[in-house]
């Protein structure tokens, strides 16, 4: 190897009301092989801690245990070609997870010429989807209001495209694109149990009942009660969109330069709560845009 490094490393955070809010051990390492290539990995362990920003400004939580690794490479950069990756895989020990991995690839076929794609994936699922709250006088453990979770399935996909091209050194042209979608999807509606806790109420199984109005959801949160029945807007989505731009620069006396600049965005959003490439990308494609052209000058006086 060319060069080596390593860490160890123990954080502890606490918040003004000196409630411990994150602790954790964590390793990582990483250095650049004979080859030119570097490599990186990491890893920690997170210990249980207080949560005072899950509830929004209600009471603290809890933030389970878990345990996070990830790892990242590239490519010697000089040639042609290159590559390069990262990713990550965070979990705990009450069925949250969240895989995040990407990568790019690069190709120069002239000197004057760099071309750059990177796509990535990203999956979330999470126990404690924060919804909202609903007042409540009966909600007496958790002061008078209710705090409502969900389960969330949550996936991204997107696609980073860059082109720079070089005709002089005062006159290039910069391209950018990417098509990103996203979807989500919300199921199991709960309520904080109590606080200083992770622990949750699923309505129409452990307490109260639930029924679906159209696109909301009915709950009765005690049965019968006297607790009010409340409404809450189901939040499932499948979001794309698409954004790109395209610069020319040119550099028309020392210090002096005009922009042209071309902005193209469109953008589509339906209450699914499943992600497909195909279909996704041809609804995409089909939903209304927006093109924004631009002029900039810049005129430098004293030169």
């Amino acid at each position: 190897m060319r060069n080596w490094n390593a860490q160890l490393q123990v954080d502890g955070s606490w918040n003004y009301g000196w409630d411990l809010v994150g602790s954790s051990v964590s390793a990582n390492g990483g250095g650049q092989l004979a080859n030119y290539w570097t490599v990186g990995l990491n890893a920690a362990r997170d210990f249980a801690a207080f949560n005072d920003r899950l509830t929004r400004g209600g009471p603290l939580t809890r933030t389970p245990s878990g345990y996070r690794v990830g790892g990242s490479f590239a490519s010697d950069r000089r040639p042609r070609w290159t590559v390069g990756g990262n990713g990550s895989y965070v979990w705990n020990g009450v069925g949250g997870a969240l895989l995040d991995a990407g990568t790019t690839v690069g190709w120069r076929p002239a000197d004057s010429w760099n071309v750059e794609v990177g796509p990535r994936f990203s999956r979330e699922r999470s126990a404690s989807q924060y919804v909202g709250s609903v007042a409540d006088p009966a909600a007496g453990s958790t002061f008078g209001h209710r705090y409502l979770f969900s389960e969330l399935d949550h996936t991204t996909v997107f696609l980073n495209t860059r082109i720079n091209i070089t005709f002089k050194p005062d006159l290039t042209l910069e391209l950018y694109g990417q098509p990103f979608v996203a979807s989500a999807d919300f199921e199991g509606l709960r309520e904080l149990l109590a606080p200083s806790t992770y622990a949750f109420l699923r309505y129409g199984k452990d307490v109260g009942t639930v029924t679906r109005e159209g696109s909301q959801l009915s709950v009765d949160p005690d049965g019968a009660g006297p607790a009010p029945r409340f409404r809450v807007a189901e939040g499932d989505f499948n979001r794309r969109s698409l954004r790109g731009n395209v610069v020319l620069r040119w550099e028309w006396r020392a210090g002096s330069t005009l922009f042209l600049v071309w902005q193209h965005q469109r953008a589509g959003a339906e209450e699914l709560n499943d992600l497909r490439i195909g279909r996704d990308l041809d609804r995409l494609l089909s939903s209304p845009s927006r093109n924004v052209f631009a002029i900039k000058a810049s005129y430098w006086f004293s030169p």
